[in-house]
């Protein structure tokens, strides 16, 4: 059903069948599937969803790619009307160089297309962005009018800025302003927020931050028009340990003579900066209760436990919420992902999932498959199986000694390793979304070859981990698994 032509036919290819379990009939039962279509940078350029029937696959709808210059991203849908492609809507993305947005704009088709929306954001020379405006249309038969922008000063010695809110009525119109002042270090130290009223600018709320050897502190506080003057709400107060391996931020609420406790958060961190482990408490006016905590394992830079608890105060103990293990291949591949929600009573298990992968000799996902626990049993729920188109792929590789990347594990769960190797001058590695926006850069600068890059903790999704040295491009593309 999908129509062949030489520019999909020298792209690489697979296909991703989506299946439900049918309890009735025992047997896995087609839901609908995704021919899907990257270019030699690793890039999705083509997406096209088909529906069973029973006769055969029926096209659905289509999902076009494309990079016209750097960074930038068009996005076209399109229907099926039983004969061809008929185009719906279309995104366009641009980026300046340094992958900050420059707009965006969104379009419908109508015999032709028409701009809906159009978002402009704007820049000093400074690089500094002065502001944003956005315009749309009430009709297809009315103009394309403003609706809001935001407009940025800096302050002329650089140490803050102040944002105006503006909204469109036959005319610009001031709704809102925030003011952030900061130190010679760009730490902030008040923000305000004001709001347009008539006579002028009103204060509404503003935070106060004060740093010290001992601890950082940030005052909330609210605007009593009545008396004129300030009113204490709430404070943090974050004490960081001499290895910055622990952290405590206390909560507390002003009572109108006294700071009093509210909540407290102890959080554990490991040589990397990741969370290990917290504990959060309650202040019950006499002392700090805990209330829950989490711990966390990792191997190497992959998740593969979790344990999160809740205290119990009629046995004065800690009851199991939930868990997560992932269990590894030797290569660092996750083979399963099995996480378990429990009762009240910390023992008896209210939900579950776990999702198994397997694997061709190429280390490509083939298959994943999940079973839920419910209603007090496990079953099959669902399943995605994926097909490469080999001859194509082989087609794509890179000569020996060139720019090669490698990302393991593959999908990632909570974390995974980039590898890259035939680097001879300056690198660097950037993340970006399926949407075209930079997400993440691991490296920059440095030449040679890089043994290994920790990836951020990214949302579940399709990514693409680009490498650029001089001339030469590697990518290959990444899932981020739940």
């Amino acid at each position: 059903c999908l129509e062949a032509s030489p520019a999909r036919a020298a792209l690489a290819t697979s296909t991703e069948r989506h299946q439900d379990w049918d309890a009735a009939a025992a047997t896995w039962a087609d839901v609908f599937r995704d021919l899907l279509a990257t270019d030699a940078l690793g890039r999705l350029v083509d997406r096209v969803r088909q529906q069973p029937t029973e006769a055969a696959w029926v096209n659905d709808r289509q999902t076009l790619y494309a990079y016209p210059a750097g960074d930038d991203l068009v996005i076209e849908t399109r229907t099926w009307d039983g004969a061809a492609w008929v185009p719906v809507d279309r995104s366009t993305f641009t980026y300046r160089a340094d992958g900050r947005s420059m707009g965006t704009v969104a379009e419908r088709w109508d015999g032709g297309w028409l701009v809906v929306s159009r978002t402009t954001t704007a820049y000093d020379g400074a690089g500094r962005q002065t502001e944003v405006l956005q315009e749309a249309r009430a009709s297809p038969a009315d103009p394309l009018e403003p609706t809001h922008r935001t407009l940025t000063a800096y302050a002329a010695d650089g140490l803050g800025w102040s944002t105006v809110a503006q909204e469109w009525r036959a005319g610009w119109r001031d709704v809102s302003r925030t003011t952030l002042a900061t130190d010679a270090s760009g730490r902030p130290v008040e923000r305000v927020l004001e709001e347009r009223r008539q006579g002028g600018w009103a204060p509404d709320s503003r935070s106060l931050y004060s740093y010290g050897p001992d601890a950082d502190e940030v005052i909330s506080q609210t605007w009593d028009a009545g008396a004129g003057g300030w009113d204490n709400a709430y404070q943090t107060v974050t004490v960081v340990s001499a290895d910055a391996r622990e952290i405590v931020a206390t909560n507390a609420a002003w009572s109108g003579s006294l700071w009093t406790p509210l909540d407290q958060t102890h959080t554990r961190l490991d040589a990397a900066a990741r969370t290990v482990g917290y504990e959060t408490r309650q202040w019950d006016g006499r002392g700090w209760g805990p209330v829950t905590r989490l711990a966390r394992a990792y191997a190497g830079d992959v998740l593969v436990e979790e344990t999160a608890e809740r205290w119990s105060a009629a046995d004065a103990g800690w009851r199991l919420s939930t868990t997560l293990e992932v269990a590894l291949a030797a290569d660092g591949q996750p083979l399963l992902r099995a996480s378990r929600r429990f009762q009240s009573d910390g023992v008896t298990l209210q939900s579950g999932a776990d999702v198994e992968y397997a694997y061709d000799e190429r280390a490509r996902v083939v298959s994943q498959t999940t079973t839920d626990y419910e209603a007090g049993a496990w079953a099959f729920d669902r399943r995605v199986l994926t097909t490469y188109d080999d001859a194509v792929a082989a087609t794509t590789g890179r000569p020996r000694g060139a720019l090669r990347v490698a990302v393991r594990p593959t999908p990632a769960v909570a974390g995974a390793t980039v590898r890259v190797e035939g680097a001879a001058g300056p690198l660097r590695v950037d993340v970006f979304d399926v949407l075209g926006r930079r997400v993440a850069t691991l490296h920059d600068g440095s030449p040679g070859t890089v043994g290994s890059l920790a990836l951020p903790a990214l949302a579940p999704g399709a990514y693409v981990v680009r490498a650029v040295a001089g001339e030469r491009v590697a990518a290959v593309p990444l899932t981020v698994a739940r």
